[in-house]
């Protein structure tokens, strides 16, 4: 009886998950209107709208800007969290709590609250500003996913390296970052979402001119100019590289045997 109410779970599941997925992608396609079973096929609008600037260029800019964000925070947050996970000082649990407090506060509360710096530094509305503003709400996912694996992490491992005469560039790329891949795989999955859904600060921060997807949509879905088939695919393109994301740190986390015992 337990299995077949597992079976039943798991088809629930896979159907409340796929479906909206599938009339999504089937909306992309054509005009779609009801009573019709199938939508008007229309491909040569799907594709014209897929290679086309207007599509491209937020798109592009969006996943590099993501890229930047999550590299970064990957370097700023790495031996800050090796740090917090493998060392016991008086203020840890404290600390904890500082870093994550930027991702709990309200985010209209961190952007104004960051803007007059900005502006006494000359860096509003710029590159610059755009990637210190994220910076600062996905470092603390970056900050807790590696302290986590790094809970359990043997320090041991570096010692013995350095014994055998291995420096320490070498020790941190074949003895450290391989045990910790599931954290990195995690804190860059985590950052590289919220960058890429962060709407309200890029849209404040960002120089003039530029978008990105998230920018891109809000105001044209706001706008009712865009028929259903073009919402379609623009939705489409906007959650298919987090799929992309999701699927490579899975793939990641699965391919370390530190992982299985318990990593995070």
């Amino acid at each position: 009886m337990k299995n077949i109410w597992r079976n039943v779970t798991c088809i629930a599941i896979i159907v409340a998950v796929i479906l909206p997925v599938l009339l999504l992608v089937l909306q992309s396609l054509g005009k779609w209107t009801f009573p019709d079973m199938l939508p008007d096929w229309n491909l040569e609008v799907t594709i014209e709208y897929l290679t086309s600037d207007a599509l491209l260029r937020p798109l592009s800019n969006g996943l590099v800007l993501a890229a930047i964000v999550t590299i970064l925070s990957l370097v700023l947050g790495f031996f800050p969290a090796k740090y917090i996970g493998t060392m016991n000082f008086r203020g840890k649990r404290i600390l904890e709590i500082l870093i994550i407090i930027p991702a709990l506060t309200p985010g209209i509360a961190v952007v104004f609250g960051m803007r007059s710096v900005f502006i006494d530094l000359n860096i509003y509305q710029s590159y610059l500003a755009l990637v210190l503003g994220q910076i600062t709400f996905a470092l603390p996912y970056m900050i807790l996913s590696l302290s986590s694996v790094f809970r359990n992490y043997d320090t041991s491992l570096e010692s013995q390296s350095e014994t055998l005469g291995v420096d320490k560039i070498n020790t941190l790329l074949h003895v450290t970052i391989p045990a910790v891949k599931p954290g990195i795989a995690v804190g860059c999955m985590y950052t590289f979402i919220v960058s890429w859904s962060m709407y309200l600060l890029t849209s404040i921060y960002a120089p003039r001119g530029f978008q990105t997807l998230v920018t891109y949509l809000f105001p044209l879905f706001n706008s009712g100019l865009v028929s259903d088939q073009i919402v379609a695919i623009l939705s489409i393109a906007y959650f298919m590289p987090s799929v992309f994301v999701l699927w490579i740190s899975s793939r990641l986390m699965g391919s370390n045997k530190l992982y299985s015992r318990g990593g995070l």
